[in-house]
């Protein structure tokens, strides 16, 4: 009996707990549909369009403001260079004395007049007076030859408004023809007078204007017009519509030609603007150093060979040069040109050496010789990478001399860089 009751009520429990188990499976069908039709919702072909529209206009706005960067950065650097090459002032000239036999001694002071002119790059030197006019405010090379006969004395005065720069000057020995030179750079204003004091026979000055001679490589002028205007395929209105799928496959390779467009465009701008800054970054370096040992009098000998430090400085441009050490350090790769001046007593031996890190490129040596004072010098052009370093070594054993005068100098400039 008790048998027959228990099983209608455990078959009522187990049909129970099958409807629940149905029911909660419909429950979970009817959620993942919801699901399914929320994710359907948010894909409906006007949402879409508007997604995509929004990430390609994005893009669009971002390329034509790095454009439009680039085209106003390049147009102020290509300015500058404009600018620069507006001054690139050619100023040069190369004259002497002529076949004039000797010239002096007078019992004054003059002004040496040299009218047989070779190169007057400029017109910045007056051969009837013999005084050079700077043309422009700018570092300047001279460079002046002498030659004399040496039973009398031979002194010349590089002088600028005035004031002597730099001298040569050689003393009275035997009866024979000397000849010797001496270069410097010197800063000048617009307007600066330099010329040649002396009382000597023949005479062969150069001027260089640094930083402006040197011809640059031109500019390209042509440029690409830019279109990044005018190119709006679409308003406000249509971003927001609804297009069909054959309207909306006909409106997209308009906006693919204009991202494609524009990138092109930024790229041609990067390139030409890291040309530009390039040429512009050359044509900006001006390095030009002038300083002598100063009134220091006789200055060695040693047992051992020395970095010579030039402290009195005359210019120093791009601060390449160390008064402190006596020692040049390329700031730039470029193409540098270096001279050399040693003046001495002949009792003893005068040997200088002009190194490039470590290795020796040119020496000025004069012998001893009876006891009189003596000049030498000599240049060279360097082709150097950025920190390379050059200075000038006195030899063990010999000794240099300098005063108030200024003949020992240590000068170099850079030619161009590479």
């Amino acid at each position: 009996m008790s048998c027959t009751i228990l099983y209608p009520l455990l078959l009522l429990l187990f049909c129970c707990a099958c409807l629940s188990e149905v029911q909660q499976e419909e429950k979970a069908v009817q959620a993942e549909r919801l699901n399914v039709e929320q994710r359907g919702a948010v894909l409906t072909p006007g949402e879409c369009q508007q997604h995509f529209l929004t990430a390609i206009y994005s893009e669009l706005a971002e390329l034509k403001s790095t454009v439009n960067s680039l085209k106003n950065k390049l147009e102020d650097t290509e300015k500058q260079l404009e600018q620069l090459r507006r001054n690139d002032y050619k100023v040069a000239f190369a004259a002497t004395l002529g076949p004039i036999g000797d010239l002096g001694p007078f019992n004054t002071d003059i002004t040496l007049v040299y009218n047989k002119v070779f190169v007057n790059e400029g017109g910045a030197y007056n051969p009837t007076t013999g005084i050079f006019t700077a043309p422009v405010k700018g570092v300047y090379f001279f460079s002046v030859s002498a030659r004399h006969r040496s039973n009398r004395l031979m002194d010349l005065r590089l002088t600028k408004n005035g004031q002597p720069m730099v001298y040569v000057i050689d003393h009275v020995l035997g009866d024979r023809y000397e000849s010797t030179a001496n270069s410097f750079s010197l800063t000048l204003e617009k307007g600066d007078h330099v010329y040649v004091m002396m009382s000597c026979t023949i005479l062969y000055p150069l001027l260089i204007l640094l930083f402006s001679c040197a011809c640059m490589t031109e500019v390209q002028q042509e440029e690409t017009e830019v279109q990044t205007e005018g190119t709006e395929h679409l308003n406000e209105e249509e971003r927001s519509a609804v297009l069909t799928s054959g309207e909306f496959q006909h409106f997209l390779p308009g906006i693919y030609a204009e991202l494609a467009e524009l990138r092109s465009t930024m790229r041609s701008l990067k390139y030409r603007l890291e040309v530009t800054e390039e040429q512009l970054r050359k044509k900006e370096y001006k390095v030009a150093f002038a300083a002598t040992l100063g009134p220091i009098g006789n200055l060695g000998p040693f047992n051992t060979e020395i970095t010579l430090a030039y402290q009195d400085v005359f210019v120093n441009e791009g601060r390449a040069y160390n008064p402190t050490t006596g020692i040049f350090t390329a700031p730039v790769k470029g193409v540098y040109f270096f001279t050399i001046t040693g003046h001495n007593r002949s009792t003893r031996a005068m040997g200088l050496r002009l190194f490039k890190n470590g290795q020796q490129m040119i020496t000025v040596y004069n012998h001893p010789l009876s006891d009189r004072y003596d000049t030498g010098s000599n240049s060279i052009s360097l082709t150097l990478e950025k920190g390379d370093r050059v200075y000038v070594r006195l030899r063990q054993n010999t000794w240099v001399f300098d005063n108030e005068n200024d003949h020992t100098s240590f000068v170099g400039h850079l030619l161009y860089s590479l």
